[in-house]
């Protein structure tokens, strides 16, 4: 019997990894084996930037004087999600940050926690590091990164020009037992290496059906896997990072009176559309986009809806790059 509760326990906590972490493809179980070292970073080439907690791989793009806008992604995919949207705000004569956050992409694996001071953290360094002393910059947050930009303007409303939350994490969601496990602090993250190997490993062909997904999104998500620390990230950000309880941060940016976009699918099942009527309620004022049958991975799969919106945002704001 007890071998049978556990079995079941097990399969529930399965089929909730797969549910949250439906943007992994399976290659997760590759060995985290190649140290993220000097000569790795030289060998992968792009721009890194020291911070205290490690270093951070990051792409600029556009002209070097122009308005910054700093791109912020999800739980587990790294910075190339913004890869169909880039271009549109580069035609808007922006210039434009990605950066992978740390435990994720070619950024380092400090070791944990993973919680709301590191990566708000990592933002102010890359702000402080990659734009003039006293700019401001419009942020724009995909699902998790979402939560992590309304942190940052929340506690730093004078370095922000604008905001746009995309799918954004941090409202509560209902949650089964086996959920709720792997936010325990030690025994979650054990439960979660144990297993998201395996669910990930079970979806790979889902992962690269996905309709409107890039044709090498696998081979670009499997080559973060190669370094260690990138599953110990993940279970770590679930047990220490405020993913479904940021509700007064919110409150907070609404009365900031910073001008906020939202775009939400109202197809997604990841971080429910639903909660854009109460992310209404704490940011009065804001400008609510909604894409019709968009799931949660619409900045890769409709970025050609996504794009437009940003630009369009973007264009109608005139801030200066110095304050």
């Amino acid at each position: 019997m007890i071998v049978a509760g556990v079995a079941g326990v097990a399969r529930l906590l399965a089929a909730f990894l797969f549910s949250l972490l439906v943007l992994l493809p399976a290659q997760a179980v590759a060995d985290e084996t190649v140290p993220l070292d000097v000569a790795e970073r030289e060998r992968l080439g792009g721009s890194f930037l020291e911070l205290p907690d490690g270093w951070v791989h990051y792409q600029v793009s556009g002209e070097e004087n122009a308005d910054t806008v700093i791109l912020v992604h999800g739980f587990s995919v790294p910075s190339f999600v913004w890869r169909g949207v880039l271009p549109y705000l580069l035609n808007a004569g922006l210039r434009v940050v990605a950066y992978d956050n740390y435990g994720r992409g070619f950024s380092d694996r400090p070791g944990p926690p993973y919680d709301l001071e590191l990566f708000d953290r990592q933002l102010d360094g890359v702000i402080n590091g990659l734009t003039a002393e006293g700019a401001r910059v419009g942020l724009v947050g995909y699902s998790m990164g979402g939560a992590i930009v309304t942190e940052y303007a929340a506690r730093r409303p004078g370095r922000v020009a604008a905001v746009v939350l995309i799918a954004p994490a941090g409202y509560p969601v209902g949650l089964p037992l086996a959920a709720r496990l792997t936010r325990l602090p030690l025994v979650g993250e054990w439960l979660f290496a144990q297993f998201a190997p395996r669910v990930l490993s079970s979806r790979v062909e889902e992962m690269a059906a996905l309709a409107g997904a890039p044709r090498d999104f696998v081979e670009l998500y499997n080559q973060q896997l190669r370094y260690p620390g990138y599953v110990e990230a993940l279970g770590s950000t679930l047990v220490e990072y405020p993913l479904s309880d940021m509700r007064e941060r919110f409150r907070v940016l609404g009365a900031s009176a910073l001008p906020v976009m939202v775009v939400w699918g109202d197809s997604d099942k990841l971080v429910p559309y639903s909660s854009s009527k109460l992310l209404a309620e704490d940011v009065p004022g804001l400008e609510l986009n909604t894409i019709e049958g968009g799931a949660h991975a619409i900045t890769f799969t409709r970025p050609h809806v996504v794009g437009p919106h940003l630009a369009s945002f973007f264009r109608k704001r005139e801030w200066p790059l110095l304050r």
